[in-house]
């Protein structure tokens, strides 16, 4: 059964309050008047992020709403301290981005304020601190008060509601619109073992890959876009999202079924190519971030089921627009090893 998208997640975390400090007295056989012994309390556990880069999704934390840390152990007598407790870490995956909402000063509304970005492996970060332990009756013996009655409650732990979004980290990304074979070109790019199926929306998450080599190259397929993705439609956003962090776009383009069963000419068949990238492309300009910016190499999939005067079709209507394009065959592997030798020399320096 296939998942849902769970790239991004909202809870709330909260730290352990600290344990309260006592107020205790020493009592041993023939000590008549002992002084104060009352210990502190533990600190309360505080809440970290650890960038797992063995993780993919945020699926761990969908469907529940609070993530909370223990509370430090109260003071003892005989000046002894309160436990404190254990720390609570949320292992989620490299790319995650996380928010905090809280209102911001001289403004009414609540907002989502970026606290931080999770872009390395192992990376470890203090989401919500745990309140300090309180001090028992010793802390406050002195010369001038020398049978102190007064300790303190332990200190609140902080409580942040929080949004997670998971971008993924990829050096190349493959995008297009549903069915345009890039699953099966990320297969045969890397050793990814994607979800591959004939019908839309087979991949409702990125899948990663590396391709090996002179130089390894991390590889995203970002799920299909569809018209006006980037208002929404669809799973749209979502699925932008992960194009942000990719070095290079790799657009994939390719005859779809509809075209096939009309018997299209070859002129007919070359302008539906193009308008299926311009669609693509205007997506992704669309979603902004400055994605439009980034290398761009444009890919026309599938050219096992075109005749060679298609092909070249394709290739006029495209050359009009001073697109260059590379042609491949993700099911019979033609061009494939010509499109890894262009995919590395891109990145290396």
């Amino acid at each position: 059964m296939k998942r849902g998208l769970i790239d991004q997640v909202e809870f709330d975390a909260w730290a352990g309050n600290g344990g309260r400090g006592i107020v205790s007295w020493r009592r041993e056989k023939y000590i008549r008047k002992g002084g104060p012994d009352g210990g502190d309390g533990g600190n309360g556990g505080s809440v970290y992020l650890h960038a797992n880069p063995h993780l993919v999704t945020l699926l761990d934390y969908a469907g529940k709403d609070r993530y909370e840390a223990d509370y430090g152990e109260a003071g003892r007598g005989q000046k002894q301290h309160g436990k404190d407790a254990d720390h609570l870490t949320l292992e989620v995956p490299v790319g995650t981005v996380v928010f905090e909402k809280k209102t911001v000063e001289g403004e009414d509304e609540e907002t989502w304020i970026k606290l931080f970005d999770l872009d390395k492996a192992d990376e470890r970060v203090l989401l919500a601190q745990g309140g300090a332990g309180g001090r028992g009756n010793t802390a406050f013996k002195s010369s001038v008060n020398t049978t102190p009655m007064e300790s303190e409650p332990g200190g609140w732990g902080e409580r942040k509601h929080v949004r997670l979004e998971l971008k993924v980290l990829a050096d190349v990304g493959l995008v297009g619109l549903p069915n345009a074979g890039k699953s099966t070109l990320l297969s045969v790019l890397t050793a990814a073992k994607p979800e591959i199926a004939n019908y839309p929306f087979t991949t409702v998450s990125p899948n990663l890959g590396v391709m090996e080599g002179k130089q390894n190259l991390v590889i995203a397929d970002i799920p299909g876009l569809i018209e006006n993705a980037h208002q929404g439609k669809g799973l749209g956003i979502q699925f932008l999202r992960h194009i942000e962090r990719c070095k290079m776009l790799l657009y994939v383009v390719s005859p779809m079924d509809e075209d096939l069963a009309e018997n299209l000419d070859e002129k007919q068949l070359a302008e539906r190519m193009w308008n299926q990238f311009e669609v693509v492309r205007g997506e992704v300009s669309s979603y902004g971030e400055k994605v439009d910016e980034k290398k761009v190499m444009v890919i026309i999939n599938k050219i096992d089921i075109l005749p060679q005067e298609y092909s070249e079709a394709i290739k006029r209507v495209f050359a009009k627009h001073k697109v260059k394009l590379h042609f491949v065959s993700a099911a019979t592997l033609s061009g494939i090893e010509e499109l890894k030798e262009l995919l590395v020399e891109e990145f290396i320096d």
